[in-house]
């Protein structure tokens, strides 16, 4: 993915969430405990993460998603950092959403993407790490083949 200049010029790259960008996004989660406590990421896929859930199991499922290839985000880094990401996935990759009474009341199709989550790093907020994650995620789903994101 392109280079993006962001506030006070600071280029950010995007890549994919893989096998060699685990170690920079594992480095992340664990730097804000787990996301959320723990979660790792993991909440709106199949199994969930729900509060019962402890945070090794979570990883251990996110970096198994990661492997297969059932795991998608974009991921953005200064440097060798990853500073945050926004997840997406198709509607079987992420099924788990809030709202779901209310969601399905207006719905009449479903999407061919969603955005799960976007996540920035403490200390690293303001600064437009969301908003170039969130183009990077809809560049992907744009390689991807596209479709309706919601």
């Amino acid at each position: 993915m392109a280079a993006t200049t962001g506030p006070a010029t600071q280029a950010y790259r995007v890549r994919p969430l893989d096998e060699s960008t685990w170690p920079a996004f594992a480095a992340l989660v664990q730097h804000n405990n787990g996301i959320f406590g723990g979660c790792w990421c993991i909440a709106f896929h199949p199994e969930g993460g729900g509060t019962n859930r402890a945070p090794e199991l979570n990883r251990d499922r996110k970096l198994a998603r990661v492997r297969a290839g059932t795991a998608h985000a974009a991921l953005v880094f200064r440097g060798g950092d990853c500073l945050g990401w926004c997840q997406f996935g198709s509607p079987a990759e992420l099924p788990r959403i809030k709202s779901r009474a209310a969601y399905e009341k207006g719905q009449t199709a479903a999407p061919d993407w969603r955005i799960g989550c976007c996540f920035v790093g403490k200390g690293l907020r303001r600064q437009g790490v969301a908003a170039v994650a969130l183009g990077g995620a809809l560049d992907m789903i744009a390689a991807l083949g596209g479709g309706v994101v919601e």
